[in-house]
């Protein structure tokens, strides 16, 4: 198990290791938090998304979907497009 707030800061790479930034933020989508009925559904990560995370912007940050994490460890690893 791990805690949601461990994985903020951690390097977001592809599976190449090519890094894309750092874990800014996560995004959630579901029917209420009192509820407990909700998943994690984007990683914000890089300068975009601690625009993003800080309020200053809405809408610009750069996501990689959760359901293509493929390994949490030092750095959060994704299948998706490489640089």
């Amino acid at each position: 198990m791990i805690l949601l707030t461990a994985l903020l800061g951690r390097p977001l790479e592809d599976e190449n290791g090519n890094v894309f930034g750092h874990v800014m933020d996560l995004r959630f989508s579901g029917a209420s938090v009192a509820a407990k009925d909700f998943a994690a559904t984007f990683v914000l990560y890089g300068k975009k998304g601690l625009v993003e995370r800080l309020g200053l912007a809405k809408g610009i940050s750069d996501k990689a979907p959760v359901e293509k994490i493929s390994k949490v460890g030092q750095a959060i690893v994704f299948r998706g497009p490489s640089k």
